[in-house]
């Protein structure tokens, strides 16, 4: 029976004491700003979620379920959306498709556009400077300075020079 009047006195304590604690006005407001910090923590981590992810997609439903993902995940949230949102912004993939459309315009399509060897006819990546089968030179060179050149091309890049077919030609043999 004494151990019964104990454990109430025990949690009587206890209870007085928290009743102390959730009834003092200080702990309150240090409860309250403190509430307060970490919504605006998580509001701004969800604003940043979205702003990030529109500028990588298009998707609004994308967007949405982001954002409700670090709303409800919070921090959890944030660290899934940082391991699974898309690698590159829109921008960045504009870049890129603005670079290679320029390139190609160029000549200088560096896809895996294939020619055919001259000594043993196999099919060589365009990009490939030696036959990988024979070890034939694939593309011809200025004779002015030896720079790698394209067909297409009527001057080389590095020296400036005139490439004739006659020069180019003589490069092929």
């Amino acid at each position: 029976m004494d151990s019964t009047v104990a454990a109430d006195q025990s949690s009587a304590g206890l209870n007085s004491f928290a009743q102390l604690i959730i009834g003092n006005f200080y702990v309150q407001v240090a409860a309250m700003v403190l509430g307060a910090i970490v919504a605006i923590f998580i509001i701004a981590m969800a604003y940043w979620v979205f702003r990030d992810m529109k500028s990588r997609t298009n998707n609004r439903f994308a967007w949405l379920l982001a954002v409700l993902a670090v709303l409800v995940l919070n921090v959890l949230g944030l660290l899934f959306y940082l391991l699974l949102r898309p690698q590159k912004t829109l921008e960045e993939d504009e870049l890129e498709e603005m670079e290679r459309r320029l390139l190609e315009e160029e000549g200088l399509d560096f896809s895996d556009a294939t020619v055919e060897c001259r000594k043993c006819h196999k099919d060589v990546s365009e990009s490939h400077h030696f036959c990988p089968h024979c070890g034939t030179e694939t593309h011809p060179h200025c004779a002015e300075c030896g720079a790698a050149v394209r067909k297409n091309w009527e001057h080389c890049p590095q020296c400036g020079a005139k490439l004739s077919e006659k020069k180019k030609a003589k490069d092929k043999k």
